[in-house]
């Protein structure tokens, strides 16, 4: 039998990308902790983090809330006992999905799809079946208000993916191959990677196509290697930005694109000293743009903020302002930093303690107070503006803010 799904769902991404060309009315423009492969890897680890009656509190690494002396950071769960969200993502301000992970005491474990349209209620869909009884490693890419992919996050090239065009009511299982390719980022789109070599040396971008889901390589490519998008949306701005190695260089730098993925220009990051960078973050404001080089500062903390760069002209040049000394802190960061709309810059540490910067990340003090209730873990950008769990990694109760100076508490329930 011939897959009339699928066929249905290339002919419309066809049609949406040749009604949205130059020239053509936008007919769907209602209708941003890692590159992809280790977004995969993570979630994958997360299944273990539930076993028995309920979700273990992480070991986390201290940081003094003072940025002085020690002592330790205890950060209580804001979720009952065996629930958390293993995934969620906005269209916009207030509409969105997420993956809600419930373990009952006997060990069964099961996962639900909720959808909102205002934060509250959340209405409660259907996974695909043989997704249902997960703990974790489960992915979301929210492509319109009815439109999502369900993925696995396996490493390598194991997990399959799902596609649902109708709030999640069906779904259709749709290839992990990239069988197609895209002139530009249209709308509704989201970006990812994929490996062109075996041990990912290079790299592609790719599109997950709004109304099939299914994988498409982008025309034009970022001249980088090892290439870092962590769940890219556009900026602020409506700008593209990718960071990664120049090829056969093995220094790091920004590609941007401002015209939707038809060309990128590239800028090379200056010279640093300390410890060499993983990944490269980058936060994008008002009025600066900022890329976050992040790295391996101990035997256990991966997520060592190692230096900040800043640009005021849209990327054409950089000034290290942030360089690690052992001393200062924060001396880690979890997920980006908030680059708001008041100039300010904020970095949660990986302990989730919030420090802000009004001198362009040359300086840091923590916010106060900083008890349980102002940890927020691994803020990234979304469609929504930006999205952070609040109270512990494992949770659901987030916060959400588009400029990064207001934020909106929720639950998912």
């Amino acid at each position: 039998m011939p897959d009339l799904d699928g066929e249905l769902g290339r002919l419309r991404d066809r049609l949406y990308e040749s009604v949205s060309q130059p020239g053509f009315p936008e007919v769907a423009r209602r209708s941003r902790q890692r590159i992809s492969r280790r977004r995969r890897q993570l979630g994958a680890a997360a299944v273990v983090l539930l076993i028995g009656a309920a979700i273990p509190l992480l070991r986390i690494t201290t940081e003094p809330p003072s940025g002085g002396g020690g002592g330790a950071a205890s950060v209580a769960g804001d979720a009952p006992s065996g629930e958390y969200v293993g995934d969620i993502d906005f269209v916009d301000d207030t509409t969105g999905y997420a993956i809600r992970h419930y373990c009952q005491q006997n060990g069964h474990c099961s996962a639900t799809l909720l959808f909102t349209g205002g934060f509250e209620p959340w209405a409660v869909n259907q996974l695909p079946a043989s997704l249902r009884d997960r703990s974790g490693g489960l992915g979301l890419q929210v492509l319109g208000p009815r439109r999502l992919v369900v993925y696995e996050r396996a490493a390598g090239a194991g997990g399959k993916r799902w596609y649902s065009g109708d709030n999640g009511r069906s779904w259709q299982e749709v290839p992990t191959t990239v069988e197609d390719s895209v002139d530009t980022i249209r709308p509704g789109t989201v970006l990812d990677d994929v490996c062109d070599t075996a041990d990912c040396g290079r790299t592609s971008v790719v599109v997950t196509l709004p109304y099939s889901g299914r994988l498409a390589r982008l025309t034009s490519q970022p001249p980088l290697d090892r290439m870092v998008l962590d769940r890219v949306s556009a900026a602020v701005d409506g700008s593209w930005w990718v960071s990664g190695l120049v090829p056969d260089a093995g220094r790091w730098a920004l590609a941007v694109s401002r015209d939707a993925g038809r060309s990128w220009s590239d800028t090379e990051l200056p010279d640093h000293e300390g410890e060499p960078f993983a990944e490269v973050r980058v936060s994008v404001g008002p009025d600066a743009v900022y890329a976050v080089g992040v790295g391996r500062v101990g035997p256990e903390d991966e997520d060592g903020l190692i230096a900040i760069f800043r640009s005021a002209d849209g990327g054409r040049s950089w000034a290290q302002t942030w360089r690690a000394d052992g001393v200062r802190y924060p001396r880690t960061i979890g997920g980006a930093a908030v680059a708001a709309a008041d100039g300010s810059l904020t970095v949660y540490s990986a302990a989730g303690v919030p420090y802000a910067s009004s001198d362009g990340g040359r300086s840091f003090t923590p916010i106060t107070p900083a008890g349980p209730t102002e940890h927020a873990f691994a803020p990234r950008w979304t469609r929504g503006g930006y999205l952070a769990a609040k109270g512990a990694p494992l949770s659901i109760a987030y916060r959400q803010s588009r400029d990064g100076v207001s934020w909106r508490e929720f639950a998912v329930q």
